[in-house]
């Protein structure tokens, strides 16, 4: 049952099939079987507090007050979100800590409240093609796992993946700030939802957290599930949602409309960069039975997005919140900070170079807005080429993200899909990206899609 849904096992619980308290027994019983070769789960909660959880989901089964579809299914978080009493970290010595009682993320408190039972936290971040830390290791896809050599997972929620690829956990939740949900969703084999930006609360994530991290950062990244079904994420959307006393300001998401899909959009050259032939042939097989079904298919030119833009988000994503964090972690300081012309001891820049950040993404939102047209959805390889080999020097990251951040900068919903896998034997995915709030509509519209794609195959562990 360990490759079930997370929609599955609740299912089974319902109906008496199984209990909370033995599924929770199940993937503690797998943890210590295969993560060893994985490196996935980096914490885990203390057996008799994971099962006392998941007897009080029992009751409530029993008692006919179950909380949701969900309620007594295992889970795990990516390790820079807050869960009391876990392990919170970076990945580095100098923002590992354990919150005290009660301090959850609001991404930890909504699945809580809707009877899901915390495992542990998983490996992050390390960077946007491999998930390797200084405090953790390096975490190994679940698909190469003991082969030598082994494969990258992607970053930075590669823990997260790779716990749900391997079957460690029912799902995660991951945080997506230039692709770090689908990546490594795309490399494991797994479904991963990068939501429409502001509809999940960052409230508790300890990467960008702080009020005084750099405006076109905040702006950037979002939250998703990571999880075997598309039907998972459906289910996690409607909890994930919810506003809370430290982010009240959460968009809601428009209701689920059941659209049906006609029309598709093909972008699958960003700029300069365009996929390998293997996964250019997947992607290609996928319009073309898109095609036969009846569904309307239109190749857009490519996106120009081009190197000096990348640059400069980059620039603004990674160096600030490293100074934000040195400066201010682990206290959260709730005075934001003035932006005038200096903002981080070691890194200044002018209020004006992050505006132009925010100019420069709406023009891209319009773009974007007007290559989609009518269209119900935009389709594009997740990566454009296959994963490298874990522990090797690359190039350069821009290659394995050029199809991911277009969609933090414009804050589209995209979602993840198995398309087609490597000949290294790496998976890799197919993206479905929406309209702003419509994400309930993507993921059912995904659906369609994925009827053609490649799903979720376990690897051989």
């Amino acid at each position: 049952m360990h490759f079930e849904s997370a929609v599955s096992l609740g299912a089974r619980i319902a109906a008496g099939q199984t209990t909370s308290v033995a599924l929770c027994q199940m993937y503690l019983d797998r943890i210590a079987a295969k993560d060893s070769l994985i490196n996935a789960v980096v914490y885990r909660r203390s057996a008799s507090k994971i099962l006392a959880d998941a007897a009080a989901s029992d009751a409530r089964t029993a008692s006919g007050t179950r909380r949701s579809a969900l309620d007594g299914v295992p889970f795990t978080l990516k390790a820079v979100l807050e869960a009391e009493e876990t392990r919170t970290s970076t990945g580095t010595t100098a923002v590992d800590y354990y919150p005290p009682v009660g301090a959850d993320s609001d991404i930890a408190m909504a699945l809580k409240s809707a009877g899901a039972v915390l495992i542990g936290k998983t490996h992050a971040p390390g960077g946007p093609v491999f998930t390797e830390t200084a405090v953790f290791g390096r975490c190994n896809n679940p698909y190469t796992a003991g082969r030598n050599p082994g494969y990258a997972t992607g970053g930075s929620s590669g823990g997260s993946a790779a716990a749900v690829a391997a079957g460690l956990t029912g799902f995660d939740i991951g945080s997506d700030a230039a692709g770090s949900v689908r990546l490594p969703s795309s490399y494991c084999g797994v479904y991963g939802l990068k939501a429409t930006y502001g509809t999940i609360s960052s409230a508790g994530d300890i990467w960008p957290v702080t009020p005084d991290r750099p405006p076109v950062f905040r702006d950037l990244c979002t939250y998703g599930p990571i999880a075997r079904s598309l039907d998972d994420i459906a289910a996690l959307l409607p909890i994930l949602n919810a506003a809370s006393v430290r982010k009240p300001d959460v968009a809601p998401l428009r209701p689920f409309t059941g659209p049906q899909l006609r029309k598709v959009v093909l972008l699958d050259k960003i700029g300069v960069w365009y996929c390998d032939t293997v996964v250019q042939a997947a992607f290609n097989a996928l319009a073309n039975a898109l095609r036969a079904a009846g569904v309307t298919v239109v190749q857009a030119s490519a996106f120009p997005l081009n190197y000096n833009q990348y640059a400069g988000f980059y620039d603004a994503l990674w160096n600030y919140p490293g100074a934000v964090l040195n400066t201010y972690y682990p206290t959260i300081n709730v005075n934001k900070r003035s932006w005038d012309n200096t903002f981080y001891t070691g890194n200044t820049r002018p209020f004006e170079y992050h505006l132009s950040g925010m100019v420069e993404a709406a023009k891209m939102r319009s773009l974007l807005a007007s290559v989609m047209g009518d269209a119900d959805l935009i389709l594009t390889p997740t990566h454009a080429v296959g994963a490298p080999v874990a522990g090797t020097t690359i190039p350069d990251t821009i290659t394995y993200m050029c199809m991911t951040v277009l969609y933090n900068i414009t804050g589209n919903p995209a979602v993840s899909l198995p398309l087609g896998v490597h000949s290294s034997g790496v998976p890799f995915g197919v993206r479905a990206v929406g309209r702003h709030f419509r994400d309930l509509d993507l993921i059912h519209l995904a659906k369609q899609v994925d009827r053609y794609a490649r799903g979720f195959v376990p690897p051989s562990l």
